[in-house]
């Protein structure tokens, strides 16, 4: 390619696709582990706040979701999952992002967040899905100048054992 009288060279970059259907469909689970790669901070009623606050980060995920997805997601359950989802351990620490007037404090390190034991299938499924996008969409405010990256590892739900064969105990 030719820009001005500078030649380059292209090469495509490894893409993945991952269409919200995918996503959609991934099981259940009741724990993630979040690493930030990149700053992240949200805002609430105008404030900045540089926590992994789980009802604002799953909110807004929850947001992009809806805009662009063409499976919505359950509104109990989503629902559910806003209102139980919480921050079961932490190991972060803020960092400064940009310069002057423009400058904002994020946060960087990882975070579990967590479901409640019994929580159903259903508000898992979603719970997994959004943190599942979250990797794509980023998270917290200002994701289109490279804020809030993250990595997820998602926890599968343990499963209750399976009944032994005969009925009864041995």
């Amino acid at each position: 390619m030719r820009i001005g009288c500078h030649t380059m060279r292209l090469t495509l970059a490894d893409r993945h696709a991952h269409p919200y259907s995918r996503l959609a469909a991934i099981p259940p689970a009741a724990k993630a582990r979040v690493e930030f790669t990149t700053p992240a901070y949200v805002n609430r009623a105008g404030r900045q706040l540089p926590l992994p606050d789980p009802e604002l980060l799953l909110a807004g995920l929850a947001r992009r979701w809806a805009a662009f997805s063409p499976h919505p997601l359950p509104p109990d359950a989503l629902a559910e999952v806003l209102q139980s989802a919480h921050l079961a351990r932490h190991d972060i620490r803020t960092q400064p992002v940009g310069t002057g007037r423009h400058q904002r404090t994020g946060f960087v390190g990882h975070a579990v967040f967590g479901l409640p034991a019994r929580a159903p299938r259903t508000t898992q499924r979603v719970f997994a899905a959004l943190w599942a996008f979250a990797e794509f969409a980023g998270v917290g405010a200002q994701t289109t100048h490279g804020l809030g990256h993250v990595r997820v590892h998602q926890h599968a739900p343990a499963l209750a054992p399976a009944p032994r064969a005969g009925g009864g105990p041995v």
